[in-house]
């Protein structure tokens, strides 16, 4: 199986993540922080997952606003320079390589 990652709203993904802290079972899965774009192009983002689970069941990723320049969202996060994009999970079973 492999994860397909499905955008969904802001309020979607924060009804997951604070369940998952409610009932004390999160982890993160996997992030990554490179707002100078050292690998790359720049790019904040997290996985989040229950402790007990297989995958992570949210995400949320943090890329330059096209109008921002390099110099301003290296220095601030801050939503500003900024656009977040959340994405829920859905897992795949791959028995070949269309899917």
């Amino acid at each position: 199986m492999r994860t397909k990652w499905i955008e969904c709203t802001k309020d979607v993904y924060f009804a997951i993540y604070y369940w998952m802290r409610k009932i004390n079972d999160i982890s993160v899965y996997s992030t990554i922080t490179d707002p100078n774009g050292y690998y790359g192009n720049p790019l904040i983002f997290t996985e989040w997952g229950l402790k007990s689970g297989n995958y992570a069941l949210i995400k949320c990723e943090r890329n330059p606003k096209p109008e921002s320049s390099c110099v301003e969202y290296s220095r601030d996060t801050s939503d500003q320079h900024w656009k977040d994009t959340y994405y829920i999970a859905r897992q795949v079973i791959c028995e070949d390589s269309h899917e």
